[in-house]
């Protein structure tokens, strides 16, 4: 989904679930043993960047977030390189190497100077050789912060140079307190967007917005076409955009409603849009279990191929519409 409207985590000043280990780096910090590199993984969007710009504020104005935004905002900031791609594209090698080479110049403004790269995974194999040559024998004064939603898509070397640091995905309530702080309104069917969001708090505030709100509902009402072919049409512009495991969210979350039908459980989101294309009764028993077993092949099916073209960041589209065509046949 399109995040242009969002802003970006130099310009706010909230951190929501990860206090501690910006406590923790700091401590290591004041202790003078703060890694030169630090290499933070979780999902997108679990906060990994805004933890990330909160301790360089702390490095470099003592926590004061607003003076780092304004000298940002201002081009004032000379100590500062932050790498990141333009939406589906990636880093440039020819930007990597001179904020490299940035960063062997000693600090204009301050004791230090840093870089950013958010994130490793948008780089191409020349990008990681030269980031690897900084990481082995960075400058005295010098903090990179490597960004990566996936820690085993990283070399290995890279790895093995720097401080891992595991951000968790964000909890219901603490997605609620983002939601609350930084978009106001509410949105329709919140729980089924949480439910899809997984933990990630970017995806979960970039759904709230018009557009992709109106994108999103729009997927769901296609679920209930009695042509399957709906749902895929719908799809498409969103997996163009590499959301691929947005799309399977969908789905995962109507086939566990489904299994929660077919066990008698009380369906846990307000999904009124997809009730109708649910056969109510008149099903043997073993009718039932038999799409119960079908419902949780699928699922696991579903699990494992999200986990495949996330690590290729493919986007599969004909592997989806087979899926959802078993799944539609499923739930009709």
């Amino acid at each position: 989904m399109p995040e242009s409207e969002l802003i970006e985590p130099w310009q706010h000043d909230l951190l929501i679930g990860h206090a501690a280990r910006r406590e923790q780096l700091m401590r290591l910090h004041h202790a003078a043993r703060l890694p030169q590199c630090l290499l933070v993984s979780g999902i997108r969007g679990a906060g990994k960047a805004t933890l990330c710009w909160r301790v360089i504020a702390d490095l470099l104005y003592a926590g004061d977030t607003q003076r780092l935004a304004q000298s940002i905002e201002n081009g004032t900031q000379l100590d500062v390189r932050h790498l990141h791609p333009e939406e589906n594209k990636l880093i440039p090698v020819a930007d990597l190497r001179a904020a490299v080479d940035s960063l062997r110049s000693r600090p204009v403004l301050g004791k230090h100077k840093i870089l950013i790269v958010d994130s490793v995974d948008e780089l191409l194999p020349a990008g990681n050789n030269i980031l690897l040559k900084i990481i082995e024998e960075p400058p005295a004064w010098a903090y990179i912060f490597i960004i990566t939603h996936n820690v085993y898509n990283v070399l290995p070397t890279i790895r093995s140079r720097a401080f891992k640091l595991r951000i968790p995905s964000l909890t219901v309530p603490q997605l609620k307190e983002l939601r609350g702080a930084l978009i106001p309104q509410h949105s329709a069917n919140l729980a089924l967007i949480e439910a899809v969001c997984e933990g990630s708090g970017r995806r979960y505030l970039s759904l709230q917005l018009p557009d992709n709100a109106r994108e999103f509902h729009n997927v769901i009402r296609a679920v209930a076409s009695p042509n399957p072919m709906d749902f895929v049409t719908n799809v498409e512009d969103i997996l163009r955009r590499k959301e691929t495991s947005l799309v399977y969210g969908i789905m995962r979350v109507i086939g566990t409603e489904f299994l929660h039908w077919l066990n008698g459980a009380p369906a846990r989101y307000n999904l009124q849009e997809l009730l109708p294309i649910v056969k109510t009764g008149g099903l043997s028993s073993v009718q039932l279990s038999e799409r119960l077993h079908l419902t949780l092949d699928l699922l696991d099916q579903m699990r494992a191929s999200e986990r495949e073209t996330l690590a290729l960041n493919l986007v599969p589209l004909a592997e989806i519409t087979d899926k959802w065509l078993a799944m539609h046949k499923l739930i009709r």
